[in-house]
């Protein structure tokens, strides 16, 4: 019997813990319109985020106003002003959504008044490169003699080569004949780093000194 006791004793004390049940989340409740105009200024590690938001004529005291900031990674930061900044983050794309949010009481009881969520905005974190890229090039003319000279195309041939770390953007090209004709465009570079392809470097359009 006072084995039994024991048991029934336990139990209740463990059922009785203050704690033990946590508080149950405010009531959300749409009050206000979205953030809008959202932009993103990426440097270095940082984004850095700012909005704008058509503030009531009357805005009643809230506590903890301001606005939520979710990133893709459904982290929430808070901000009291229309800016916030992401510092410290790894290579990657990153997603933003900015709403409105305060805690009224009504009734004894609190409840969080929000807005939608804007529509979201990303910004890109690229490594830094430790060196600059090592260029092989190899430039042939199409023809090798010329009667006269309407135009002439050059074939160009090589391969980027980058840390591994690095990521190629874009690619161009500049041909300058050291006479005021000059003539740039974008270069194809495949996935391996190659390019070929065929430029020209005068055209009929051209004036030959």
């Amino acid at each position: 019997m006072s084995n039994k006791w024991m048991i029934l004793v336990l139990c209740v004390f463990v059922w009785n813990v203050p704690g033990v049940y946590a508080k149950a989340p405010p009531e959300e409740r749409m009050a206000f319109t979205a953030p809008y105009n959202v932009q993103v200024v990426v440097i270095d590690k940082t984004i850095s985020l700012s909005w704008q938001w058509n503030k009531p004529d009357a805005l009643t005291s809230m506590k903890d106003f301001g606005f939520d900031v979710e990133r893709s990674d459904e982290k929430v930061f808070f901000s009291k002003e229309t800016t916030y900044q992401d510092k410290a983050l790894t290579p990657g794309i990153y997603s933003y959504m900015v709403r409105v949010r305060g805690l009224s009481k009504e009734k004894g009881k609190w409840v969080k008044l929000v807005s939608q969520w804007s529509e979201p905005i990303s910004g890109k974190i690229v490594a830094l490169c430790p060196a600059a890229p090592r260029i092989e090039l190899q430039v042939t003319p199409t023809q090798k003699v010329y009667s006269s000279i309407p135009s002439l195309r050059f074939r160009l041939q090589g391969m980027v080569h980058m840390e591994k770390t690095c990521t190629l953007s874009n690619a161009k090209y500049h041909l300058d004949t050291g006479r005021g004709i000059a003539h740039t465009g974008p270069l194809a570079v495949d996935k391996a780093g190659k390019f070929d392809t065929f430029v020209n470097a005068l055209g009929p359009e051209d004036e030959i000194p």
